[in-house]
Order: structure tokens, then sequence, then C-alpha cells
């Protein structure tokens, strides 16, 4: 894996999941995923490394900022670092367009992460791709 997994929600339970998913399901090192429920702690992890060290997994409603918001930010300064959005309430078309058009690589809602064997795969599937820096675009 040729980047480290960086997840910023506001919610230790879903960090916790989302790591634990990547590791049961994605063979992913517990080592190589970093946590933060606080939105400026994030970006600033984000952008005071190289380019494309991370592939960001934002929620969609962090403290501080929200994830669009996060994602804007980061796409500023490191327009080639891969973000995915995740939300905890259904998404609208409307936000898909918005996370593409910030240049997010897939926004999946966390109950279908959850619950969907297909929709986690998917999910596991661009992380890692985009860890080993080949990368899709994927909406759930």
């Amino acid at each position: 894996m040729k980047r480290q997994i960086l997840i910023i929600d506001r919610s230790w339970s879903k960090l916790n999941a989302i790591k634990g998913l990547l590791v049961a399901w994605g063979g992913v090192h517990l080592e190589d995923i970093i946590t933060t429920n606080d939105a400026e702690d994030g970006v600033k992890k984000v952008l005071s490394e190289e380019p494309g060290k991370y592939v960001v997994i934002i929620n969609r409603g962090v403290v501080g900022k929200s994830g669009f918001e996060i994602l804007k930010e980061i796409k500023q300064e490191q327009e080639e670092t891969p973000c995915i959005l995740t939300s905890s309430l259904p998404i609208e078309e409307e936000e898909k367009k918005k996370a593409r058009d910030l240049g997010a690589i897939g926004y999946f809602e966390f109950i279908k992460i959850a619950l969907d064997p297909a929709i986690r795969d998917i999910f596991v599937e661009v992380t890692l791709d985009a860890a080993d820096g080949k990368i899709e675009t994927v909406s759930v």
C-alpha cells in the first residue's frame, strides 16, 4: 500500500467501525490507519505531509467543519490527495454532484457500507485502489 488512510469523523464508533471494516475486509494493517474526530486536526495532518500521502475518508458532518469544507480545503492545497466522503444520512443527487465537483472519488452512505455487502465491498475496493495509486470515482 502506497498511502496511509486517514479517517475524519465526529463519531468514535463510526471511526472504529470503518477502521475495523478496512482491517477485516481489506487486509489493511492498523498502523496504516489514522483517525481523528476533529476537522482542523485532520486537515492539518494532511497538509503537513507531502501531497498524496493519505487517502482521506471524511464524514459529511465533523466537529468544526462540514465534510464538504474539509474536502475543499484539502483539494485546494493537494489536488492529488484522494478523498472519499461518507454520510450517516441519505445522500441526495445534488450532494453527490457537489462531492464530485469538489474532487471526491467516492461518496457513501455509512448505513449501506455497514449493512450491504456489495456496497461494503465497493467502499473497501475504492479505498484500497486509492491507497495503491489506482483511483476511480464511485458514488453509491
